[in-house]
């Protein structure tokens, strides 16, 4: 049975559970996710990604970046890696 938390207990909760996994299993779930985008975009023909280059323990993208330099990925424009919130994006919209 799933609760449904606030928001920030969900984050929260989901943030302990991907930080408690081992490297090697955080790459194996990276990889899996990866060739899974890669066959969803191809079945659908995009080559044009939002993408986010990975902080901590979240999904790492960065294989299928490196597999595909034949799409376009862009990714969010952070303007500071400093001070107490950590990356902070820019808040015009941009995108590299």
């Amino acid at each position: 049975i799933i609760c449904m938390d606030s928001k920030p207990e969900l984050r929260k909760r989901i943030r302990a559970l991907r930080d408690g996994l081992a490297e090697d299993e955080r790459r194996r779930h990276s990889a899996l996710i990866c060739d899974s985008l890669q066959q969803f975009c191809v079945s659908r023909r995009i080559h044009r990604i939002a993408a986010f280059w990975p902080i901590g323990s979240e999904v790492d993208l960065r294989g299928l970046v490196s597999a595909r330099p034949d799409w376009s990925f862009y990714f969010p424009k952070v303007v500071s890696s400093s001070g107490p919130g950590g990356p902070r994006l820019a808040g015009d919209g941009c995108w590299l």
